[in-house]
């Protein structure tokens, strides 16, 4: 699903390839915390700026965060360290609702910026 660029002159793009982009908080993070889990293996590097989205009904709540270093852990996850606390609770899981037993799966994501 590609998008399209018209361009009139010269266009120069830089960049590297990076592997996933984003990828679903593998657990909820708490105010205070100093690490996230990603749901994926990634490989982003150390001073990467990352983003945690907002699971509250504010927005103001997306944090963005730099990237101490990274540790792989079981199943596919990535413990990202990060260079502050968060100062608010990113939620990550599934919620029941009503006597069907549906469940709803409701995760922040972790964007990587830089």
């Amino acid at each position: 699903d590609g998008g399209m660029l018209g361009v009139m002159g010269t266009f120069i793009a830089k960049g590297r390839p990076v592997g996933r982009s984003w990828a679903n908080l593998a657990n909820t993070s708490s105010a205070g915390a100093t690490f996230v889990d990603v749901a994926a293996t990634v490989a982003w590097e150390m001073g990467a700026e990352v983003v945690v989205t907002a699971t509250d009904f504010g927005v103001h709540e997306a944090e963005t965060r730099r990237i101490l270093s990274t540790t792989p852990l079981t199943s596919g996850v990535t413990r990202l360290h990060l260079d502050a606390p968060l100062t608010f609770q990113h939620f990550s899981g599934e919620e029941s609702h009503g006597t069907a037993g549906r469940s709803i799966e409701m995760r922040a994501k972790v964007g990587l910026l830089t």
